[in-house]
């Protein structure tokens, strides 16, 4: 029973990190998604139970402290949850580095992606014209910055678990 309280205490951690610090950092890494990258993370190392589990707690989280419709973002990291771990049971079974950072990519933009589906979705039920839903250049960049770095956290990450666990293959492919 300890070892869970400490699993959920560590994930609010992770959210309040998210929420607090990062959130207020200046542009490329504001752009950081740290829920992303510990359910890719989660997903990848231990199980899918684990990664639905966070996936839940920071769905619940984020719904509270967002303006859109309570839901929204739950649902958006529940189907990157399932997406990512579809793909890595499916295509990228030897958790090397290229796996988990294809992974990362999957989970990014498969949240955003189901994140704005469910917001445009959303704004066709509300008149309120400040809330519209845009699509443009700022929201490309906005996405291509986020699977940046959470691609580099995520390679980060790799290097250090494969450090301290052998769980994980850091191989490259050579000619």
């Amino acid at each position: 029973m300890p070892a869970k309280i400490l699993a959920l205490i560590t994930l609010i951690m992770f959210f309040l990190l998210q929420g607090s610090f990062i959130s207020s950092l200046p542009f490329p890494f504001n752009c950081f998604n740290l829920l992303i990258t510990v359910l890719t993370l989660l997903s990848a190392v231990f199980s899918l139970p684990a990664a639905l589990s966070a996936a839940v707690l920071f769905g619940a989280l984020l719904d509270v402290h967002s303006l859109s419709f309570f839901g929204a973002n739950l649902i958006s990291l529940l189907g990157a949850t399932l997406i990512t771990n579809a793909a890595l049971l499916k295509f990228f079974t030897n958790r090397s580095l290229y796996s988990f950072i294809f992974l990362t990519v999957i989970a990014t933009v498969s949240f955003e992606f189901i994140k704005l589906i469910l917001l445009a979705a959303g704004n066709v039920f509300t008149a309120e014209p400040e809330r519209n839903f845009i699509f443009g250049a700022d929201l490309i960049l906005s996405i291509g910055c986020e699977i940046l770095m959470n691609v580099a956290a995520v390679a980060a990450a790799f290097y250090a678990i494969n450090y301290f666990s052998k769980k994980l293959k850091a191989f490259f492919i050579l000619k």
